[in-house]
């Protein structure tokens, strides 16, 4: 990690390391960070069990003589209203839509509850298919979500079922005739399609058990906005489908307000673990970390290693150069940390010049 006369000038501070250790049994070496008892096989297990589901279900749909999408002005405003929220969420222009949003839970739902779960599915490919399109350099990982929320709607409409409720395009689940009673079905339906959804990507996503409590309080939140939202928007979308189809582009409104919600609310907690100069975790994110670590090494009777660098003269490029050529320096320093990390090891910035 210490630059060499080849990398950076000689006159580039030098790195002062420390180096605890807290051991136990020898064993391998731990990783704080890496996948524990989940293998690389689970994403592509989603991704063929999804597959497999959608292609069964379409080809029964097909062979039945049943309608794969609705007809006419509700299915033309469905049609323009998914274009909406696509063209949306490729104009956010960042990693917003990945790990997903609420106007594709909301609108996925709403097609769920009224025509069943193939045209919802059908929806839902649509959506990640022009999106992965436009962001190319991502497809893979939008194909994993893709199929994430394929799984999402079918544990959504096997709770449906199970309340008495099988909407088809031919039959569709009209709200006209809902009553209070119905609401368990809506309900169930919003609660499996995000149980379903959040724990996957959860899995996927973050296979370590070891969960900081900032993180699991963040994500908690943002998971009861999204839930909010399915419950209010989704029975709304489905009443204007049936009754005046030609305003359905008009819940492009508040679906796009609620994916600005949830980005702010994400990004807020963010910065509370994140340094705003280099970017890299901070001194809370680091604590929180450690006591983490540190319980999953003394479960697994592994060994767990804090390593900690600080810069020599560092106050004397400040006060020579000033604090912008020092800031530089510090965001040199973030870049040249993270590519030379050993796999499964996380780097923090406390303050000042120490990391």
């Amino acid at each position: 990690m210490e630059p060499t006369e080849s990398a950076a000038p000689a006159s580039w501070p030098r790195l002062r390391r420390t180096v605890a250790a807290r051991t136990g049994p020898r064993r391998a070496p731990y990783a704080p960070g890496r996948a524990e008892g989940v293998t690389p096989l689970l994403p592509l297990a989603v991704i063929a069990l999804a597959a497999v589901l959608l292609v069964t279900g379409i080809s029964r749909a097909v062979a039945t003589g049943h309608a794969l999408f609705p007809a006419g002005a509700a299915g033309w405003a469905l049609a323009v209203l998914t274009g909406i929220v696509v063209g949306h969420l490729v104009a956010l222009g960042r990693d917003r839509w990945w790990g997903g949003t609420g106007s594709g839970a909301a609108l996925t739902l709403a097609v769920l509850l009224l025509y069943g779960w193939v045209p919802a599915g059908l929806v839902s490919i649509t959506v990640v298919v022009l999106v992965g399109v436009a962001r190319r350099h991502r497809w893979r990982q939008g194909l994993l979500h893709g199929a994430v929320d394929i799984l999402g709607i079918a544990a959504a409409a096997l709770l449906l079922t199970l309340t008495g409720v099988t909407p088809s395009v031919e039959t569709p689940w009209d709200p006209r005739s809902w009553t209070l009673a119905t609401g368990t079905g809506v309900l169930f339906a919003a609660a499996g399609y995000l149980l379903m959804t959040r724990l996957l990507l959860w899995l996927v996503h973050t296979p370590n058990p070891g969960t900081l409590p900032t993180v699991t309080r963040t994500a908690v939140i943002r998971q009861s906005l999204v839930g909010v939202a399915l419950l209010g928007i989704a029975p709304l979308i489905c009443v204007v489908a049936v009754a005046l189809p030609v305003l359905l582009p008009l819940f492009s409104i508040p679906l796009i307000a609620l994916d600005s919600t949830l980005w702010i609310a994400r990004a807020r907690a963010e910065e509370q673990l994140r340094d705003p100069l280099t970017g890299l975790p901070n001194r809370q994110w680091l604590l929180e970390r450690i006591w983490t670590a540190l319980d999953e090494a003394e479960q697994a009777g592994t060994r767990s290693a804090l390593l900690l660098i600080d810069l020599d003269r560092f106050r004397s490029v400040n006060d020579t150069l000033g604090h912008l050529a020092g800031d530089r320096l510090l965001l040199q320093i973030a870049e040249r940390l993270r590519p030379a990390l050993p796999r499964g090891a996380e780097a923090a910035r406390l303050g000042g010049d120490e990391f």
